[in-house]
């Protein structure tokens, strides 16, 4: 059992802001360095297997056989965005964003949906603000907790838990993000 705090319009202004502020200061860490940022998310979330497993057995009723080959996609969508980037010729100059995307998650799949979308944004140089579902926000929170355990800021990635609507379409809608990312 968990308790969280829903934003509200005011704080998801803050973030924002600070997802806007942010973009700058995360490009300009070389792409090595993100990149290997990255590589200790992924550690972290194999590492995390268990609980990352068990919460979404609790939060969304997954059975554990499709928790763990969850997890096991989650851990494959960082390693491939991080080998496809490592691969490229001037991968550096495509990928300094200084822009900001904002990831969305459905409940059904809370771990490894929102891991392809932080990872490949955050490779690219985007800052991110990760809005879980709200029937996923401890799924979500762990999530967010591994890229955190990696050294990658909570103000280059920010979560944020708030109502669809109005607060959610707001951030949608705002010209401070660059990209949504959603399901597929």
């Amino acid at each position: 059992i968990h308790t969280h705090f829903l934003a509200e319009e005011y704080h998801a202004n803050v973030a924002l802001e600070f997802a806007k502020n942010s973009a700058g200061t995360w490009c300009n860490i070389p792409l090595q360095e993100r990149l290997a940022f990255l590589k200790q998310a992924a550690k972290n979330v194999r590492d995390a297997r268990k609980k990352l497993t068990g919460c979404m057995l609790q939060e969304v009723a997954k059975n554990i056989q499709e928790g763990d080959a969850e997890v096991s996609e989650a851990i494959d969508f960082i390693d491939y965005y991080v080998k496809e980037i490592e691969n490229m010729a001037h991968a550096n100059e495509l990928f300094s964003a200084k822009k900001a995307a904002l990831v969305l998650s459905p409940w059904n799949f809370p771990i490894s949906i929102p891991t392809s979308g932080i990872a490949s944004s955050l490779a690219a140089g985007y800052s991110v603000i990760f809005k879980p579902a709200p029937e996923a926000v401890l799924c979500g929170y762990l999530l967010a907790d591994c890229f955190w355990k990696a050294g990658i800021s909570k103000e280059v990635l920010q979560f944020i838990t708030c109502k669809d609507d109005p607060i959610g379409s707001m951030l949608v809608k705002d010209e401070r993000i660059n990209t949504v990312i959603l399901t597929g």
